[in-house]
């Protein structure tokens, strides 16, 4: 329980810490420089550790277009996105990926999720919380 409120802390934070940050990066440097940082950090607890684990040549390919999409561009949209809102409205819009991601399982699937209880109809109102924020969002900045 203290390691998820601990958690919990941090990714909220990181929201507010990277609107502040934007006094002095534009996103995508500050990205950058996230990343940069974060890769000297892992990689010398992997050294310390002794976990480091060569890849097969065969996952090299995926492993590379799952960083490009699910780390770079991700970042990247979600820097430039923390940018055009609040730190609060960007938090909700993450908080409803999970909502997003089991209406899509079900709509590509046809499996409906069970990690959420498997009620759709509160996977809606959550994808639906996390839109409407994105769209108060856009009315302040436009008012």
């Amino acid at each position: 329980m203290i390691a998820a409120l601990i958690a919990i802390v941090f990714w909220s934070t990181s929201f507010v810490g990277t609107k502040i940050a934007y006094a002095s990066f534009p996103p995508l440097t500050l990205g950058a420089a996230r990343f940069a940082i974060a890769s000297l950090i892992l990689g010398g607890i992997v050294l310390l550790r002794r976990e480091f684990v060569r890849p097969a040549p065969r996952d090299l390919g995926l492993m590379a277009l799952s960083g490009l999409l699910g780390t770079t561009v991700y970042f990247a949209l979600e820097n430039i996105g923390v940018q055009l809102t609040t730190a609060s409205s960007a938090a909700l819009i993450v908080a409803s990926y999970p909502a997003v991601t089991a209406l899509l399982e079900l709509f590509f699937t046809g499996r409906e999720s069970r990690g959420c209880g498997g009620s759709a109809s509160r996977l809606r109102s959550s994808a639906y919380t996390g839109f409407r924020a994105a769209a108060r969002s856009r009315e302040a900045r436009t008012s």
